[in-house]
């Protein structure tokens, strides 16, 4: 962990600044033996690693299978998730699983300022993650169910689905029912970087100088306006959700703005 601040007085003005940053590390160091791979958890690697196929996109021609023939023979076909031969045996099978995400961020980070002038102050928060995947496959598959079994227009990347002919620079896998494809299996398609800086909170507030307020019979007096979650700089759309049904979209951090007023007497 890492704090710095600041902090000072210029005549009328007066600044105060805080900056933190926080890194988590840990790794298998002896598992004994046993091969908990499939849980994530490989000698050497941070626990629950992401662990599935390295992947190269969507295969979007018939020149690719003709090239790649272990695509064929895995059931993949014109429009599925692009599946790379690691160990380049010719065969496509779980010795081609190797860590390809990192569930803990490299580290978060964080920042909070107040600026004063005389009676006024401006305060600003900022709260960031960096270095974090997510699989927006969702809670048991949810998001990908869209694409197969119960195909249906509940989720607008659907229409971005590959077609030959209709889309074929589609940013998502073909639709097919049975998944003959596989494509549901966890590769590096559908690890999502969520890094995210938000600016958390800016609040503006005002304090009467205490002989105006002593006039109309107050002891202190204030006005505020402030505004929370203004912006999320991100390309993922819900970057502090660990699991839930649809971890592209996430759940929504509200904007609220507030406008107050404090008064003693």
């Amino acid at each position: 962990e890492l704090s710095l601040g600041h902090r000072q007085v210029v005549k009328d003005w007066n600044f105060d600044f805080n900056f933190n940053l926080t890194s988590i590390r840990n790794r298998a160091v002896d598992l004994e033996g046993r091969d908990l791979r499939s849980d994530g958890i490989i000698e050497g690697y941070p626990v629950l690693s992401e662990f599935g196929f390295k992947s190269n996109g969507i295969i979007r021609d018939q020149q690719t299978l003709d090239e790649n023939p272990y695509l064929e023979d895995y059931g993949k076909s014109v429009g599925d998730i692009w599946i790379l031969d690691l160990d380049g045996d010719g065969d496509l099978n779980g010795d081609d699983r190797t860590i390809i995400g990192n569930k803990y961020p490299k580290f978060y980070y964080g920042f909070m300022s107040t600026v004063g002038f005389k009676s006024f102050s401006l305060q600003l928060q900022l709260q960031g993650v960096q270095g974090i995947d997510r699989d927006v496959r969702g809670g048991n598959h949810t998001v990908f169910h869209y694409f197969n079994q119960w195909a249906m227009n509940h989720d607008r990347r659907i229409l971005d689905r590959f077609n030959e002919e209709q889309n074929p620079d589609g940013a998502w896998p073909r639709v097919d029912v049975s998944d003959q494809g596989k494509n549901r299996e966890l590769s590096e398609f559908w690890l999502h970087d969520a890094s995210f800086l938000r600016i958390r909170n800016i609040n503006l507030n005002y304090t009467v100088p205490p002989a105006l307020a002593s006039t109309i019979g107050m002891q202190n007096l204030s006005m505020y306006v402030s505004v929370q979650n203004l912006h999320t700089f991100t390309k993922f759309g819900g970057p502090e959700v660990d699991t839930q049904e649809d971890p592209l979209t996430g759940i929504p951090q509200p904007r609220v703005w507030s406008i107050g007023l404090k008064a003693g007497f």
